[in-house]
């Protein structure tokens, strides 16, 4: 169809594009992955999960953790939830229970994690079923290889400061990458500017200062990469076109009435499997400096920190979309839930089914 000939065609674009790239993740393993988020708030944490179990299928990496970093008592629910409708069990799942996102501000952050909860099955309902973080992501971290693990970061990080903080030898050694959305929202403890409060949670409490004590505190061996694209590649819009079924559409049309979200946190999962420089995108080496309150700056004179900021050409940016709407509109791999199921295979998304 003409779809699939597009979409080959920009597949073989982007393998173009970032050829040969150090930023490009080899096809010899599947990649360890930890995601990070902040599910509830906002939509496209269930999109970034939908990319990850997208790219499993496909054989690109293996979901080894999803973890929860706010205090939303039915957040790491609603990211099983997802889970659960790709036929699949992560082997560690966690959630933060601090006082960032907690009992004052659940109804802020269940903007339709209640919803797909009651339509759809899960092993996980809430955080009451899973480990704290610190636990989760030392499991993780304890049963993978050396230099393996890459986390995609897309909340407010402090799931990964408790972590590094209690387990930093464990961290050192197994954790590889770390691909952060970063800006405002996730490091600045959502849009707090320093006031004590955010306009979207409520209190800052043990949300001030995380992302400095990350930053400041991931050994430079590690490789860091900072992404804010999303804001113009905006997805979801093909669902109101009847592509796609179950809690990731049901999930977007009731976050977005019907319309369409930026996708910051699918292209920060993206990048985190597939490589910083695989979606028409380049990382540009700087050193990224994070003060208390989130606030960012960068030095693009000291290229020598091991960290990259990445951009895509603002000319892909409707491939992009393309890319991205194909794997939200593609049903779980009909080879069930086990890693590459439905490798050699390309999405067949206008069907909502895999074609090979």
């Amino acid at each position: 169809t003409s779809i699939m000939i597009r979409l080959a065609h920009l597949l073989s674009l982007v393998t173009i594009f970032s050829a040969s790239s150090y930023h490009q993740h080899a096809d010899d393993a599947p990649v360890q992955l930890i995601v990070d988020t902040d599910l509830g708030f906002d939509v496209d944490d269930v999109g970034a999960i939908a990319v990850a179990n997208y790219l499993q299928d496909l054989g690109k990496c293996e979901i080894l953790a999803v973890i929860h970093c706010t205090g939303f008592y039915k957040g790491i629910g609603g990211a099983d939830v997802i889970n659960t409708h790709y036929n699949r069990t992560v082997p560690y799942m966690g959630a933060y229970r601090g006082p960032w996102g907690g009992p004052d501000a659940q109804s802020a952050q269940d903007k339709y994690t209640s919803t797909i909860e009651s339509r759809y099955p899960s092993h996980v309902k809430n955080y009451d079923q899973v480990d704290d973080e610190v636990t989760a992501y030392r499991k993780a971290l304890t049963s993978a290889a050396n230099n393996s693990v890459v986390i995609a970061s897309i909340g407010e990080p402090l799931a990964l400061r408790n972590i590094l903080k209690a387990e930093p030898e464990l961290f050192a050694a197994k954790v590889k990458e770390i691909y952060y959305m970063d800006g405002g929202y996730n490091f600045g403890c959502g849009d707090s500017k320093g006031s004590g409060t955010s306009p979207w949670i409520g209190s800052t409490k043990d949300c001030d200062g995380a992302a400095q004590y990350v930053i400041n505190n991931v050994p430079r061996h590690i490789v860091q990469y900072f992404t804010l694209n999303g804001e113009d590649e905006r997805t979801g819009s093909r669902f109101q076109d009847g592509c796609g079924k179950g809690p990731v559409k049901d999930a977007y049309q009731i976050y977005t009435n019907y319309g369409t979200r930026p996708s910051w946190d699918l292209i920060a999962v993206y990048f985190a499997v597939v490589g910083a420089e695989s979606l028409f995108s380049k990382a540009n080496a700087e050193t990224t400096k994070v003060g208390y309150f989130g606030n960012e700056t960068y030095d693009y004179s000291n290229t020598s920190s091991n960290m990259y900021q990445v951009w895509i050409d603002g000319s892909h940016t409707g491939d992009v979309v393309y890319m991205l709407d194909n794997i939200l509109c593609t049903d779980p791999c009909v080879g069930g839930p086990t890693t590459g199921g439905c490798a050699g295979y390309t999405p067949h998304a206008s069907h909502n089914c895999w074609a090979g």
